[in-house]
């Protein structure tokens, strides 16, 4: 120091804010079964099974979501066995469109299907035990499907205010397909011709 300064010590009291975002609840759908396996031609079905992180089952608002599917493997038959819930508010459900904002963020989906529950009067909503299937999706795999999975995945921008969504995905494997065998043996390999008349081979 010069011009006679003097270096001292010094306290002093700080304060660390923690800036970091804590999680809200979410509205979450479940796809079940999470994997499976489909022979080429064949059914396959995917559930959609809807519950929320905080167990509230009376949400007095509007929710709806996505399912996105690739339309080269699966084709789409129909909501059914269970259909679409529709305890407490009538459900709108879409057909089969362009999936052109890939919001599973998933670019081998192609096909995406909406279905929303508006709860435009605000009752409790699902007012039912979780988890609850909202709907059975129902699909045919492509004749061509012999190797190789496909996913079905779930998206949402459509959730109560405070919640954000969570979409679990189902995982379907392409299987094989047997084909049957016929065997067919004569029980008498020799026979004798006889005089007259025919005589019978026995095959089985």
């Amino acid at each position: 120091p010069t011009n006679g300064a003097t270096i001292t010590t010094a306290t002093a009291v700080g304060t660390i804010q923690n800036d970091d975002t804590v999680a809200g609840p979410t509205q979450n759908i479940t796809a079940t079964p999470s994997s499976s396996t489909v022979v080429p031609g064949g059914a396959v079905s995917v559930k959609a099974n809807y519950s929320t992180s905080d167990n509230n089952t009376t949400l007095p608002s509007s929710f709806g979501f996505k399912l996105h599917y690739r339309s080269s493997i699966l084709n789409f038959v129909n909501f059914a066995n269970p259909g679409v819930f529709s305890t407490g508010v009538t459900p709108t459900i879409g057909t089969p469109e362009a999936d052109t904002l890939n919001e599973d963020n998933d670019t081998t989906t192609n096909q995406v299907i909406n279905v929303a529950w508006l709860n435009f009067s605000g009752v409790p909503w699902p007012n039912v035990a979780f988890p609850v299937t909202l709907y059975n999706a129902n699909f045919t795999a492509a004749s061509t499907f012999t190797t190789g999975t496909t996913k079905v995945n779930f998206s949402s921008q459509n959730t109560a205010p405070g919640y954000t969504f969570q979409g679990t995905s189902a995982v379907i494997t392409a299987g094989t397909t047997t084909v049957p065998t016929l065997a067919i043996a004569a029980t008498n390999a020799n026979q004798t011709e006889g005089n007259s008349g025919s005589k019978a081979f026995t095959f089985t």
